[in-house]
């Protein structure tokens, strides 16, 4: 049973990130932008990465203008580049699964809405702060080369590209997390398999079977 729990953990870790990147562009982009509420109702996370900034992309559309989610050069970017705060407002797990959906497996910005970070992490998806003006480059970068590939060292803190290394930041608790497999609540739950049969064992109304099985 240990070898399989560490096996799940193993399998689950998150070290290294690798794809090209995708910019988007402005300050305080909330979750009600990245998916409107109106969608909230979904109960398949799987049709959600359809309608991540669904509402901006049409407003771009009618305008003449293409948004990055729509933009050929950005095909299966799974890295995103934000501006300051983004994920802000209402806390909905429905936004960090629709960019998960979409095929975004990190996002690097300025800084994040707390709510929106933290369930970033319990769905797998790392988001990293970095400084203004390593963002700006970050976003230069994609627009001239999009096909450029870029690898992020999550325990290391920085991203490679082309030679060139960029500082980036998480908390080290979600870094752990993330490295080990434990983003995943169901590893956590296996790994307190014991704890939980103990506490089981000593309640007089459960009726409690050959072991636990999680």
């Amino acid at each position: 049973m240990k070898d399989s729990k560490e096996k799940q953990m193993k399998d689950d870790s998150i070290k290294t990130i690798s794809g090209t990147m995708i910019p988007v562009y402005g300050e305080d982009i909330d979750t009600d932008r990245i998916i409107p509420a109106r969608y909230m109702k979904a109960l398949d996370f799987n049709k959600l990465g359809q309608y991540a900034f669904v509402d901006e992309r049409a407003s771009f559309q009618r305008q003449g203008k293409t948004h990055p989610m729509d933009d050929a050069r950005f095909n299966n970017a799974s890295i995103l580049i934000a501006g300051r705060n983004f994920g802000c407002g209402s806390s909905r797990e429905h936004a960090v699964q629709a960019l998960l959906r979409s095929g975004i497996q990190a996002v690097i910005g300025e800084s994040f809405g707390e709510i929106f970070r933290g369930n970033s992490v319990s769905a797998g998806m790392p988001c990293f702060t970095a400084s203004a003006s390593v963002i700006q480059e970050l976003q230069s970068q994609a627009e001239m080369n999009p096909q450029q590939m870029v690898e992020i060292d999550v325990a290391g803190g920085n991203l490679s590209i082309a030679g060139r290394s960029f500082e980036l930041s998480m908390p080290q608790g979600m870094v752990n997390r993330f490295i080990s497999g434990g983003w995943n609540q169901l590893n956590r739950l296996r790994d307190a398999e014991p704890e939980i049969e103990n506490v089981a064992r000593s309640l007089p109304y459960m009726q409690w079977g050959s072991g636990l099985s999680v």
